[in-house]
């Protein structure tokens, strides 16, 4: 997402000096304040990591939102009646086929965020050859103390 590899800062003066530098400072400071977002998010269900895990979430879909087309995705988010919570899905697939691919069902565990998940697919080519839905279980973290 920032063509830097995992673990490499990214800095800012060896970018290009055109307009995509602007993009790129962005999305850093996007993906900075979600990992700080998801920090503070974790591991309570009391109301400061509970609004931090939303606010971690609703800065990782404006982030999802600007990068999927550059990545070749189109994103749906559905959400799922189980039992009596709503269930959100993302959907991840690529626009760029003109045959079926495989699907990868990705879900998330007692504490753990499709933010998390996400992120990481993101930063390999994986996406780009399959469908990917990603869920939070139900009856955990997200699904059955916030609201959609």
């Amino acid at each position: 997402m920032t063509q830097t590899p995992p673990g490499n800062p990214i800095d800012a003066d060896t970018f290009p000096q055109d307009g995509q530098k602007g993009s790129f400072i962005a999305v850093s400071a996007l993906l900075k304040a979600n990992a700080y977002f998801f920090v503070a998010a974790w591991p309570s269900l009391t109301p400061a990591p509970l609004t931090a895990y939303r606010v971690c979430e609703a800065v990782f879909d404006i982030l999802l939102d600007a990068i999927a087309p550059i990545l070749s995705l189109n994103v749906e988010r559905h959400i799922v009646p189980i039992n009596d919570e709503d269930v959100k899905v993302y959907a991840l697939l690529p626009t760029e086929t003109e045959t079926t691919v495989p699907g990868v069902l990705v879900t998330n565990g007692l504490e753990g965020t499709n933010v998390e998940t996400m992120v990481t697919a993101l930063r390999t080519k994986a996406v780009l050859s399959s469908a990917w839905f990603y869920m939070e279980m139900p009856g955990t973290y997200a699904s059955r103390h916030i609201g959609y």
